[in-house]
């Protein structure tokens, strides 16, 4: 793999790893609170085998990631397989915060809090578009679900006797204004932050690409002993490093006075071996560089 993008796939990795483990973990808890809430209603049980659903889903996934860490495919195939991987863990993840809101009290729960924690904790692993695109659809997973309680399609489960509880049914379309107004706020502060911290990854993968490439040119002239191979090296990274076009190296020759060709690294390769050497009397950049010395 390639510099930048092995560490992007290892960020990632590690990433997933965790998460899959406190996804599995949260899943089991709302899934134990909702076996022991009393009702036995259909929405319930349609939770529970929900619930249920996305346990066997993260188990699938973690398989999946195993089996993705273990392919032989190119950096970029294997990065972009975790990215979608992470996508979809992501959808369930949210899902499972919105089930976890309807069992443990609705409107109610506390809860509701885990959203902003988690797409705060994932932001700095996905691209922009696909963060506002989960932090969108946090919006509407908790707006249809307050929508739900309002018509009377399902009620929330309490899991504690509380004043607030029936407070918070009676407000239902004041608390799905706060609610949309808050998430979209905090959207737009996570796409923003999204964009900051990809960038300032982006620049750190940069510096040390920079940096990789003027120790392997270091390492050229201490690893190669045959002259022409060290010319040729040189040109190929000093191109890279600069990010140039053409580079090409000259090699003076004091007895002679005369330039002679060094290597080239390019679309310029035959015609500069054409050139040289050089007239004596001829003024080039070499001697031009060497006179104003």
């Amino acid at each position: 793999m390639l510099g930048a993008e092995q560490k992007s796939y290892q960020f990632l990795y590690a990433h997933l790893q965790q998460s899959q483990r406190l996804s599995l973990i949260f899943i089991a808890i709302i899934t134990l609170i909702a076996l022991n809430y009393p009702g036995e209603d259909a929405w319930t049980l349609a939770v529970i085998q929900v619930l249920f659903s996305f346990l066997l889903g993260i188990a699938a996934l973690m398989l999946t990631l195993g089996r993705i860490q273990r392919l032989e495919s190119g950096s970029r195939d294997k990065l972009a397989r975790l990215r979608l991987l992470a996508f979809w863990q992501a959808v369930i993840s949210i899902t499972s915060i919105t089930l976890g809101i309807h069992v443990s009290g609705g409107p109610a729960s506390p809860i509701t809090l885990i959203y902003f924690i988690y797409v705060g904790a994932i932001s700095s692993y996905y691209p922009r578009r696909q963060v506002i695109f989960l932090n969108f659809f946090i919006i509407a997973s908790y707006l249809t679900l307050l929508y739900g309680y309002e018509i009377g399609l399902y009620a929330p489960h309490f899991v504690v006797d509380s004043p607030f509880n029936q407070i918070a049914l009676q407000n239902i379309p004041f608390l799905c204004l706060v609610a949309a107004l808050t998430l979209f706020a905090n959207a737009v502060v996570i796409a923003v932050h999204a964009s900051q911290t990809q960038a300032s990854l982006q620049d750190a993968d940069a510096q040390n690409l920079y940096l990789n490439r003027l120790h392997q040119l270091a390492s050229a002239g201490l690893e190669n002993k045959d002259l022409h191979g060290i010319y040729q090296t040189l040109a190929q990274q000093i191109r890279l490093i600069l990010s140039a076009e053409t580079v090409y190296l000259t090699r003076w020759d004091e007895a002679s006075r005369q330039v002679f060709p060094g290597a080239a690294a390019g679309k310029v390769n035959e015609e500069y071996q054409i050139l040289f050497p050089s007239n004596p009397q001829e003024m080039t950049l070499t001697k031009a560089a060497l006179y104003a010395q």
